[in-house]
Parts: structure tokens; C-alpha cells; sequence
């Protein structure tokens, strides 16, 4: 039962992530001129919708990987694996597929099937979600931070060039390597 809650938040934030990117701006600017509450509410996230889609996508994957990855769907697997008749090796190997099969599931409905509803129904959907993901996302916010300042140590960390680590490399100048290279030093 608790599968289908997480399912359905998890379908929740990547359609509210995904409508409010695609939101038409001057349409809520109208109907805030015309003393439209929501559409002033929801103005400053369409303008800068990044900490709001980022607390979305957060959790939007959360609670994806908790709807799939969960005891119940272990336990439908291991039955499933049963029923193939074979080895063990075969019954585990038909229990790998499946597991990929249920990912890609995930993948359609967590993330295709809400973008596509958000790119034909965008003001509408972003409208009907805006208040609750509001909220959701305020919740989120924090945690979504934390991950994105430790994805952003990983990039500096794998962007960092061998200059940067103490080694010396190519001169962008004329493609020869450095001084640091023995091919080029004295003696």
C-alpha cells in the first residue's frame, strides 16, 4: 500500500518540477495583473524555477527509489525468480531482467510520462500542483541543497586539470607538453 503513496508523490514532484518549467511566464503575469493570488504566488518560482525544481527532483527520485526498491517488490522478484524453470544461475539471471525491467518502468513513469503531460498541459498542471509542491519543496529545499553542493565538489574535484594536481601539462599554446615532461628537460 505505501508503495502506491510513494508513487504517487514521486509522479507528483517530477510533474510539478517539469510544469513549472514550462510554464508560460507571461500568462501568469496576465492573470497576477488581473488579480489572479495563485498566479502572484507562482510568479516568483516560473522566474526562477531552479531551488524550486531541484527540491522537486530530489524528491522525485526519492520516492521512486523507495516505490521500487522496497521489500515487496524484492519479494515479488524472488517469486518470479521461482517460477522459471532451470539452475539457480538461470532463475537469478531472469531475476536480474526483471529487476531491469521494473527500473525502466520506473524511468517511464517517474520521469517520461510526467514530462510529456507537463509539455501539452503546462499552466494547467503547473496551477493544480503549485500549492502542494509549494510545501513539498520548502520541506525539500534543504535536502536538495546538501546534494547539489556535494555534486558540485564532485564536478570541481574531476574538473581540477593535471595542472591543478601538481603535475604539468600540455601547452595550450603549441600542443607540446610542458616543462614538467622528461622529454623535454636539459641534460
Amino acid at each position: 500500500m505505501w508503495e502506491i503513496v510513494f508513487i504517487v508523490l514521486g509522479v507528483f514532484c517530477a510533474l510539478a518540477a517539469n510544469a513549472i518549467r514550462e510554464c508560460s511566464e507571461s500568462k501568469l503575469i496576465r492573470a497576477a495583473e488581473d488579480g489572479d493570488k495563485k498566479a502572484e504566488k507562482m510568479l516568483p518560482v516560473v522566474r526562477e524555477p531552479d531551488d524550486f525544481c531541484a527540491a522537486m527532483r530530489v524528491g522525485a527520485a526519492g520516492f521512486a527509489f523507495v516505490a521500487v526498491m522496497n521489500p515487496l517488490t524484492a519479494e515479488l522478484v524472488r517469486r518470479a525468480e521461482g517460477l522459471v524453470p532451470g539452475s539457480h544461475a538461470v532463475q537469478q539471471a531472469a531475476g536480474g531482467v526483471l529487476w531491469v525491467l521494473l527500473l525502466l518502468l520506473a524511468v517511464a513513469v517517474f520521469d517520461f510520462a510526467p514530462e510529456r503531460y507537463a509539455w501539452h498541459r503546462a499552466d494547467k498542471a503547473a496551477r493544480a500542483v503549485f500549492p502542494l509542491a509549494n510545501l513539498l519543496a520548502r520541506v525539500l529545499r534543504p535536502l536538495a541543497w546538501v546534494l547539489i553542493r556535494l555534486a558540485e565538489l564532485l564536478v570541481r574535484r574531476q574538473s581540477q586539470g593535471p595542472d591543478r594536481r601538481g603535475q604539468r601539462g600540455r601547452d595550450p599554446a603549441d600542443g607540446r607538453r610542458g616543462r614538467g615532461d622528461r622529454r623535454h628537460r636539459a641534460g
